[in-house]
């Protein structure tokens, strides 16, 4: 039993519903679109005018995103953390040096890529769309968004968990934060951690290399927007290789976040997209949804 669970039926029916209404919403999208025959223009994508890093600074920023926390780990494991973190049980070790990396890694990740960005790429940050930009406008959009896209995403990862199980009789594994926020025993600064990973870190720092950064030095490349989008796409979802039935479910919300951002111009949209999604999940995680 989950300790923040006020009420398994109420928080459960509260997740169903959310579902149904963001199903409901994205059928009346689709029937609008196709009424009035937008398709065309809906998935067509303007060349990618964005700016990205070249050279040296994409690969400091590559190298930062991809091998920084394995050495931050590291570093954590080397050394006894009993002192920082208090008493922590023996079976969350692991997941307290994992969670204080991302924390660690992901603050230098984000330094580092606003500083790059800001004195490497032309317009600094108003390039990516950052500044002056509607934030309650596009906040409001990107819960609509959400709303929207749960049912696709939450659908086709228990599609693979069902296959999966059909097939081996074994259950995959779930993700290490969300086991975190499960456990009774766990401490109240590894829930805020975690949660703040969850909501400000993964968000921001996976947005800005993969959207910010990478996707129009791919497109460019390519020559084409949409194979910007599918390539970072891939590379998101083959990044959360550890709980692998997320993958095909977070290659897809990966697209809808390129998407977003060659839309709309503006790289805040997919990051608040992110952060909201990831919100949705920690918040339903966390009230004890789906645990038995």
């Amino acid at each position: 039993m989950n300790r923040y669970t006020l009420g398994m039926p109420a928080i459960d029916l509260a997740n169903q519903i959310t579902l149904a209404v963001g199903l409901l919403m994205l059928a009346v999208a689709g029937v609008r679109v196709l009424r009035q025959q937008q398709w065309t223009d809906a998935i067509a994508l303007p060349q990618c005018k964005l700016e990205g890093l070249q050279g040296l600074d994409a690969a400091l920023v590559a190298w930062l995103f991809m091998f920084f926390p394995t050495v931050v780990v590291s570093v954590l494991g080397s050394i006894d953390l009993a002192a920082l973190t208090g008493d922590v049980p023996e079976g969350q070790r692991t997941a307290v040096v994992s969670a204080l990396a991302i924390a660690i890694a992901g603050t230098i990740n984000l330094c580092a890529i606003v500083f790059i960005g800001r004195t490497k790429i032309k317009g600094g940050l108003q390039a990516w769309g950052l500044i002056g930009q509607p934030l309650l406008k596009q906040t409001g959009r990107a819960v609509v968004i959400v709303f929207m896209i749960c049912p696709l995403l939450f659908g086709l990862m228990y599609l693979v968990i069902l296959v999966y199980a059909l097939l081996s009789g074994t259950e995959l594994p779930e993700h290490e934060a969300l086991t975190i926020l499960r456990e009774p025993s766990t401490p109240m600064w590894l829930i805020l951690l975690t949660v703040f990973n969850a909501v400000v870190i993964a968000p921001l720092v996976e947005e800005l290399v993969l959207r910010g950064i990478l996707l129009p030095v791919v497109a460019k490349h390519l020559r084409s927007s949409w194979q910007g989008i599918l390539v970072t796409a891939l590379l998101f979802g083959m990044i959360h290789y550890s709980v692998p039935q997320t993958v095909p479910s977070l290659t897809l919300f990966g697209i809808i976040l390129g998407y977003a951002y060659i839309k709309s111009g503006s790289l805040l949209l997919p990051i608040l997209i992110h952060a909201i999604f990831n919100l949705r999940t920690v918040l339903f995680t966390l009230l004890g949804a789906g645990e038995m």
